[in-house]
């Protein structure tokens, strides 16, 4: 929640400098009563700061706690089947941040099997649903050096100037496709590294979507004419569901936006409700997904300010906001709108594949799973979330690779700290669709 100074009204000044008031002051030699006036408010304003810090507490801690209970919604799931859909429903898989690091890049570039090798015993479930999400952190951009120029394109090679790892990234064309192969269906673009490499970067990179046809939301060519409503939110329909898509971010890492590509969470805040609006209104969209890149880094708890915007975002008509960008796992919420609509947040998914192992925390993440009903008058509800734990490994065998994990296999430590957060009503269990058997328990 932003902070806001309260507003001081004091039906009768006088009584700051009355004898017989218990808001009577000593005034310091010298100074006018109106010295007290100004130091009382002073005071009054601090104190508001501190009481909305206070209460913007409260409420993520709130928050937190509710998300270890689980949750459930009044369209009820009774009849859901985890992980399956059919002609009456619509099944969401969210993933969280796509994030190659040289290790990842290289290993997907010399397998057999590409990138897939970073999530191949995810395939099955990937595969199995009607759309699946994920964050695309970093440009796919041929040809593009970490300067933003065009320069001879290396081929299937890390070369750390065209394709590269932190701080710029950028990845080889051929992710793209992998993941379309892999059942992805829709990723973000807008980012904290959309332009690691330049304008040039964020123009190969939706050429090269738009080449391959997956869609994408977030970011635009520099010379696409198109109005804000044609740009921004991109439209994925499945199973009769017409579902619209779009994802913002709070930063670009000081890069300039001087030609606009990226939508901005803050910056464009208004433009983002407005078009929030403009589609949950329009009949032939059954559901908006925002996916904003907001919050801090590696904490387990949103931000007051992160909090506020996707209250805000929901408010205006989102039914779902899949949340990243703090490279750890954070809570996920049943927020009741405005209109007592139930929505569903989760204020972020953590690293779906990434190479930062520096932390317990940061290899833990899970498998989103969002199924939605239309009800009796054609209205379009959340019937029931899911998730599976997943824990980012690397072993002889198999490399760098995200596998699920349950009490009996993975890191101990990581499947607790999934298990706490999110609780137990609410998990799914990795035997249920074709896990692979004899996961390691320990990195080697």
């Amino acid at each position: 929640m932003y902070l806001t100074k309260p507003v001081v009204q004091l039906a009768n000044p006088s009584l700051l400098t009355s004898k017989k008031s218990s808001a009577s002051l000593s005034l310091p030699k010298g100074r006018s009563p109106s010295y007290s006036l100004i130091l009382l408010i002073v005071t009054i304003t601090l104190s508001g700061f501190h009481n909305k810090a206070f209460c913007a507490d409260k409420v993520i801690k709130e928050i937190a706690s509710k998300a270890s209970a689980g949750l459930s919604f009044s369209a009820g799931n009774a009849t859901m089947d985890s992980f399956k859909s059919n002609e009456n429903q619509l099944s969401i898989i969210a993933v969280g941040d796509i994030l190659l690091h040289q290790p990842l890049h290289t290993q997907a570039l010399q397998s057999s099997i590409g990138h897939k090798s970073l999530w191949k015993y995810l395939l099955p479930v990937l595969e199995k649903a009607d759309i699946a999400y994920g964050n695309l952190e970093g440009p796919v951009a041929p040809g593009v050096n970490k300067k933003g120029e065009f320069v001879p394109d290396p081929g299937n090679v890390f070369d750390q100037d065209v394709y590269s790892s932190y701080p710029r990234f950028n990845y080889h064309e051929s992710l793209i496709q992998d993941l379309i192969d892999s059942g992805v269906d829709v990723v973000s673009t807008a980012n904290n590294h959309a332009l690691d490499h330049g304008s040039h970067g964020v123009d190969r990179t939706t050429e090269m979507l738009n080449k391959h046809g997956l869609s994408y939301t977030g970011t635009k060519h520099a010379d696409d004419p198109r109005s804000d409503l044609e740009i921004w939110p991109t439209i994925v329909e499945r199973n009769n569901f017409r579902t619209a898509w779009i994802a913002c971010t709070f930063s670009t890492n000081g890069l300039s936006d001087k030609h606009h590509q990226v939508l901005h969470c803050f910056e464009n805040k208004n433009l983002i409700l407005s078009l929030i609006k403009q589609l949950s209104s329009d009949h032939q969209i059954d559901a908006v997904f925002v996916t904003p890149h907001v919050g801090n880094e590696y904490e387990d708890l949103p931000h007051a300010s992160q909090v506020a915007l996707y209250h805000a975002f929901a408010d205006a008509g989102a039914l779902a906001i899949f949340g990243a960008h703090p490279h750890v796992l954070q809570p996920w919420e049943k927020y009741l709108n405005k209109k007592s609509e139930e929505t569903f947040i989760i204020y972020s998914l953590g690293n779906f594949v990434s190479g930062q192992f520096q932390k317990v925390k940061t290899r833990a993440s899970i498998m989103l799973n969002l199924t939605l009903i239309k009800n009796e008058n054609g209205k379009t509800q959340i019937a029931q979330v899911q998730y599976l734990p997943l824990e980012m490994q690397r072993t002889r065998k198999d490399g760098y690779t995200v596998v699920p994990i349950s009490d009996r296999t993975g890191n101990p430590e990581m499947y607790n700290h999934i298990k706490n957060m999110f609780g137990t009503p609410n998990m799914a269990q990795p035997n249920s669709f074709s896990a692979p058997s004899g996961l390691p328990s320990k990195l080697n």
